[in-house]
């Protein structure tokens, strides 16, 4: 949570009280640095992993989510903000729990059709920026990623599964390539994507090159029998995914 106000004295007083009121409930808050108006303050939770912005007024507080942009500005009087950011927690980790049972559920349904054990044929690699990464869910992520993947397992039987957190737009464009050896195109999808996307693309491109050179290896291994001829492209932000052809 970043606490910020558009007056520096007030910021300095009241926004100590209030980061030092929540440090007290452990619960994680930062003093934002000076702002005139509020895209100043949100300039300052690029690169960060904050869920809420709390700007301060006269009398209460604006909250602003971050984590759900939709959602509307909330006022709240500074005496309430604990209970009410230990309430939106709640909720938001019984909603994450939700989510969970749901995927295992479904899951499950899907290995029962296919057999005990047909999970572990779902081979999930994360592919995370090394740097300004928000933080994430490492298992959170995997099990997403598995239950996308069950597309993949219900067409192919196994899979490889690839998440990342490259944009769904840089994802669309590498669909679009005509496989690993279409050199051409991975220029094209490295020259049209943000500057902080391409080294990430690179990465996946060396990613998919081992992959379908194993894969291949694997089919001359068993007399030319073919294994999945691609893997399953994951993005572990957005839950989107789409099968990636060598």
């Amino acid at each position: 949570m970043l606490v910020g106000s558009f007056n520096s004295d007030t910021l300095r007083s009241t926004g100590i009280d209030i980061v030092n009121t929540l440090w007290a409930h452990n619960i994680s808050a930062q003093l934002a640095k000076d702002a005139r108006a509020p895209e100043e303050l949100l300039a300052q939770t690029r690169n960060a992993d904050y869920l809420w912005i709390v700007i301060i007024k006269e009398t209460s507080l604006k909250i602003k989510h971050l984590a759900k942009r939709e959602a509307p500005d909330v006022d709240v009087p500074i005496s309430s903000l604990v209970s009410w950011i230990k309430q939106e927690s709640d909720e938001r980790q019984w909603q994450a729990s939700a989510k969970m049972r749901a995927q295992h559920e479904t899951i499950g349904a899907a290995s029962s059709a296919f057999g005990v054990g047909d999970r572990s044929k779902l081979k999930v690699t994360m592919l995370v920026a090394q740097n300004k990464s928000k933080k994430f869910n490492r298992q959170a992520a995997v099990e997403d990623a598995e239950a996308a993947g069950l597309n993949l397992l219900q067409t192919y039987g196994e899979g490889n599964i690839i998440s990342s957190e490259l944009s769904e737009k840089t994802l669309e464009l590498v669909k679009h390539t005509a496989g690993v050896a279409d050199s051409e195109g991975w220029k094209r999808v490295e020259a049209s994507v943000p500057a902080t996307e391409r080294k990430y693309v690179r990465e996946l491109l060396e990613l998919l090159v081992e992959m379908s050179a194993a894969q291949q290896e694997a089919s001359r291994a068993a007399g030319g029998i073919a294994g999945p001829p691609g893997v399953l492209l994951h993005n572990f932000r957005s839950g989107s995914c789409c099968i990636y052809q060598f």
